[in-house]
């Protein structure tokens, strides 16, 4: 029994629908008394979802457990006309999601940044013609920053609905109306160029200098973020993490690692057996310029 379910349905064609959802019984394998392959392979226009264990096995209908967010891959292929999409549910499953553009990198999609749509309140999306369009349906996720009056050193551990600064904490400008940081004065470091300069887009995973007007909690919004190779430049870089892990342990990392004490506004260093947070943006002192294996700061488990 389905706890939620979406139908997925194009506008103006006969093809048939898919479907998603998530039960006690589902996995993220192909469960043969739940999931459905698809039946028109090799034909246009198509679409379809696929299989999330790396097989890339096309389905009609995948059906996750509950704990899965790891999200749906939706594919669309178009003829020589656009499609329309629309989608409904049952148990208010749109509420929780967003739809998401994607790419492919090595084979993964990953989610185009501004481009998110609350299923909650849209109700379509369209394909132009002659395209292949990878979309991602991912869980809606919050995650809570802790500011203090004034700088705060902070990162991202999603990918947010809009990396625009105004749409994530308020209007550009020194006004306090309506924002929870001056959007006017937010920093980040250039590890290439060795130099600060400022931002009007926070990329997840990266440390962020942000001026907030007084104490207090600012939601973010947006979806995990996938798995992918970190690189530090030779010199200092200023970086997040997406879950609590351990501090990476490489022979070209430094081993003092610093973070900024906004309620006592200063510096301090990681103790040796603390783990980093998401939410902190951490300095990290490079000898030469690596290549951190996935998940070692961005997606993946700790």
């Amino acid at each position: 029994e389905l706890a939620w379910g979406i139908s997925f349905k194009a506008y103006a064609t006969e093809l048939p629908g898919i479907e998603l959802g998530v039960s006690q019984e589902g996995t993220e394998f192909f469960d043969d008394d739940i999931d459905l392959l698809t039946s028109d392979a090799g034909h246009s226009p198509r679409m379809y979802l696929v299989s999330m264990d790396g097989s890339g096995t096309e389905l009609a209908r995948d059906v996750r457990s509950l704990t899965d967010d790891s999200g749906w891959l939706l594919v669309v292929e178009t003829a020589d006309k656009p499609m329309g999409l629309g989608w409904t549910d049952s148990g208010g499953a749109v509420d929780r999601l967003l739809l998401w553009e994607a790419s492919m990198v090595e084979e993964k999609p990953r989610l185009i940044a501004g481009t998110a749509k609350d299923m909650g309140t849209a109700i379509s999306a369209t394909v132009p013609a002659n395209a292949v369009q990878y979309f991602m349906i991912c869980p809606w996720l919050e995650f809570q920053l802790e500011l203090q009056q004034d700088w705060n050193l902070i990162s991202s551990p999603l990918e947010p609905m809009s990396r625009i600064t105004r749409d994530m904490f308020g209007p550009v400008g020194d006004t306090r109306d309506n924002s929870a940081v001056d959007c006017s004065r937010i920093w980040t470091w250039d590890a290439a160029k060795a130099a600060y300069r400022a931002v009007q887009e926070i990329n997840p995973a990266s440390g962020h200098w942000v001026s907030a007007w007084e104490v207090g909690p600012v939601v973010l919004v947006g979806s995990a973020l996938a798995t992918e190779v970190t690189v530090l430049e030779a010199g200092w870089n200023l970086v997040g993490v997406t879950s609590a892990r351990p501090r990476p342990g490489h022979e070209s990392i430094s081993d003092v690692v610093w973070c900024w004490d906004a309620m006592h506004a200063r510096y301090r260093p990681v103790d040796a057996d603390e783990d980093l947070l998401p939410g902190v943006g951490y300095w990290f002192f490079a000898q030469e310029r690596i290549e951190l294996a996935p998940g070692t700061f961005v997606g993946g488990p700790p």
